[in-house]
């Protein structure tokens, strides 16, 4: 008897789902009027209080017209409430409040290509459609993965698999793409998706490194880890300096504990003899795969929460291929790079669209020993060898370092 796997069981699902939906909802679509002062953003993770959705809602709100509709479209209903409650505005889905906003939004801003999932697919024609995306790439993304994983098929299979995504919309033009600058709209994005135009406004996730007193603070503060920020805030009143590490995901979710990358009670008793906080924020892929124990110097962040709230906090970054040091690039402090598995992770896992060292202004370590030195001597020296590599890099990646990518998005959008 054939028997699918979850992973191909799931595919069917999402498949069947968008039919349904294309078929019933679709036609509504034709009957409905759009209105072009009503905006739905739709995070991803099925509504995800974070990123680029997040801070550009929280914008839109706030600047908002007497006759614009702002509203915030997630599947947690609790995340629905605490959107209430701040005075925003929020929708469950599903549920009719939901559809209807969905079928008269004349704006869709979304910051991943799953928006399309559970059924949403049927209520987006007549919509224009900005994509937030929700990272810089370094690593290839989308369409050149899709392109390789088409190359590896049959030619019976490849059909297949272009029909399901075809019905399923996953490569669908958008209206508008969000990038950072000129140059990685043309390196980076235009290589990966497909859009009728490409703007260079920054990210709004980044206005809050500029401007954080512009924002309700009510609504900041939801999914952002204040027990951390806390924390790491009271250890930098007290003198003592702080380092968030957060590296990206690998395919098969490992994560670098488990592996012998990080040593956690080598690096708690470093950063008791340093006075350093250590804040870990994994990618919410790698949660729960791993145990924190006793370690004394180290905090650990909840990893679906916000990280922006918390970097004008942190005095140094460590990661390895994620786009977090880009944005961080903004703060002008010292970046570590820590690929341990560099070789097989851009064999194995995603080739990189630039030259790392070239893209990597600091320090590059291979083993614990080697980042735990390239630390101390950033804490003896706290002189600023990388400063000129930072700045080059982030004249490649932000056009704009001014916080107002929110404001540049929405006028973009809302011209006639």
């Amino acid at each position: 008897m054939w028997r699918l796997e979850p992973e191909q069981k799931e595919a069917l699902l999402h498949l069947v789902k968008c039919s349904i939906s294309r078929l019933l909802v679709t036609p509504l679509t034709w009957i409905i009027p759009r209105d072009t002062a009503h905006y739905v953003i739709l995070g991803r993770e099925n509504g995800l209080f974070v990123d680029n959705c997040k801070y550009f809602y929280i914008w839109l709100h706030t600047n908002r017209t007497q006759n614009e509709n702002i509203v915030f479209i997630t599947k947690k209903e609790k995340l629905t409430e605490q959107i209430r409650q701040a005075g925003g505005k929020a929708a469950l889905y599903p549920s009719l409040p939901a559809f209807w906003h969905l079928l008269r939004a004349g704006t869709w801003v979304v910051d991943t290509m799953d928006w399309q999932n559970n059924g949403r697919l049927g209520f987006s024609r007549g919509a224009r459609s900005v994509q937030l995306w929700h990272g810089v790439p370094l690593k290839e993304i989308e369409l050149p993965l899709y392109a390789k994983r088409l190359a590896r098929l049959s030619p019976c299979k490849r059909t297949m698999l272009q029909a399901y995504k075809a019905i399923t919309a996953r490569y669908r033009e958008c209206d508008y793409l969000v990038s950072t600058s000129a140059f990685l709209s043309e390196q980076a994005f235009r290589p990966c998706f497909h859009a009728k135009a490409i703007v260079a406004t920054g990210y709004p996730r980044n206005d809050i490194l500029f401007n954080a007193v512009d924002y309700d603070q009510k609504l900041i503060n939801i999914n952002t880890d204040k027990a951390a920020l806390e924390q790491l805030h009271q250890h930098r009143v007290q003198g003592g300096k702080t380092v968030l590490y957060a590296p990206t995901f690998r395919k098969d979710r490992h994560n670098p504990f488990e592996q012998g990358h990080i040593n956690l009670a080598a690096l708690s008793h470093f950063s008791r003899e340093n006075n350093l906080l250590f804040a870990m924020k994994l990618h919410p892929l790698m949660q729960h795969r791993y145990r924190t124990g006793d370690t004394p110097g180290i905090i650990h962040i909840e990893p679906a929460s916000d990280a922006y709230p918390l970097l004008a906090e942190i005095d140094a970054l460590i990661t390895d291929y994620s786009s977090i040091y880009f944005d961080y690039l903004l703060l002008d402090r010292p970046v570590l790079f820590y690929p341990y598995d560099f070789e097989s992770y851009t064999t194995d896992d995603r080739a990189l669209l630039f030259e790392y060292v070239a893209m990597a202004p600091g320090p590059i370590c291979l083993t614990q020993p080697q980042l735990l030195g390239a630390l101390k001597n950033w804490l003896e020296n706290m002189g600023d060898e990388h400063f000129t590599e930072r700045q080059r890099v982030r004249r490649f990646v932000f056009d704009h370092a001014n916080g107002n990518a929110s404001r540049r998005l929405k006028d973009i959008i809302s011209a006639p």
